[in-house]
């Protein structure tokens, strides 16, 4: 017997590869949206999803793509994304002329982004600090559990604070959602994150194979290095290596199984590393963005 499909008037969802503050976002759009259906589209790394799926699912009213009446889905809400490539899981959806869109983001335009009836989009540290500047003028408050998330997204996409693209209003939402009880001791478990010792191998690598290219005065990073089998919790190795040589622009090109995977890191102005990421069907903000590339050789990535 066919499974019945839920009819979901408003959807919520966000980019695929999410990180914790499209998580964030997206848990903040459901306290604006409380009759919307979750559409989660898979983390980006595996502490994330092992959280996530463990310590997190009962709080969102989430759904299989699969078990969505599309049919009956009049809205659609898009939360620190709005290219189409990013959010393969409505792709169809986004073909009905009359669905009305509302975007909340923190990332800079590109052509052919997705346009919305409701564009709250400003250029800051994280999504989920516009979400929640709306909650707060609405009087709507998180509970300890929904701000400890939604402050994870915010500490992860400022780098602590420390990014370039932080504004005055990150550090006032994340106090905001301090005071509604978010738990610090869970955040520094999972956004600062410590090497491990089977990480090491994969730094020293990244090190080595490391070459410095100066383009328009410019100068740049890059390491090319393979693995047979998934490395856990790339990012965190990649900033480790920025901090430790106090590189301005760095690339990460790293051949997991079939997979190559594009990892960013930036501080300067001048440079847009979401920019650059995009034209290999990934996104991100200036300062940190990445990639996922498939049917292609790490020699013409």
């Amino acid at each position: 017997m066919k499974k019945k499909q839920i009819a979901a008037k408003t959807i919520i969802t966000s980019h695929i590869n999410a990180d914790f503050d499209a998580i964030g976002a997206m848990l903040a759009a459901q306290k604006l949206y409380p009759d919307a259906v979750i559409l989660f589209p898979g983390s980006q790394e595996k502490n994330l999803r092992d959280f996530f799926i463990s310590s997190t699912s009962y709080l969102f009213n989430m759904a299989d793509p699969k078990s969505i009446d599309f049919a009956s889905t009049e809205r659609l809400v898009l939360v620190d994304t709005r290219q189409r490539s990013r959010v393969p899981q409505v792709e169809d959806l986004l073909d009905n002329a009359d669905l009305d869109i509302h975007i909340y983001d923190h990332h800079p335009s590109l052509e052919n982004d997705i346009q919305g009836s409701v564009e709250i989009i400003q250029t800051i540290g994280a999504t989920t600090t516009l979400i929640c500047d709306v909650l707060r003028s609405k009087g709507i408050r998180p509970t300890p559990e929904e701000a400890t998330i939604m402050a994870m997204g915010i500490y992860e996409d400022t780098g602590l604070f420390t990014y370039g693209s932080t504004t005055a209003l990150d550090f006032e939402q994340a106090a905001f959602l301090l005071s509604c009880g978010a738990n610090l001791q869970t955040i520094v478990q999972m956004v600062v994150k410590e090497i491990k010792s089977e990480q090491v191998t994969w730094l020293n690598e990244i090190l080595n194979e490391m070459t410095s290219h100066t383009i328009n005065g410019v100068e740049i990073h890059l390491s090319v290095i393979s693995s047979p089998t998934y490395i856990t919790d790339l990012a965190s190795i990649v900033q480790k290596v920025v901090r430790m040589e106090n590189l301005d622009i760095f690339f990460a090109i790293v051949l997991m199984g079939h997979k190559i995977n594009i990892i960013a890191r930036n501080t300067l102005p001048d440079v847009d590393a979401g920019k650059i990421l995009a034209a290999f069907g990934g996104g991100g903000h200036a300062y940190a963005a990445s990639a996922k590339v498939d049917d292609q050789t790490l020699a013409q990535v």
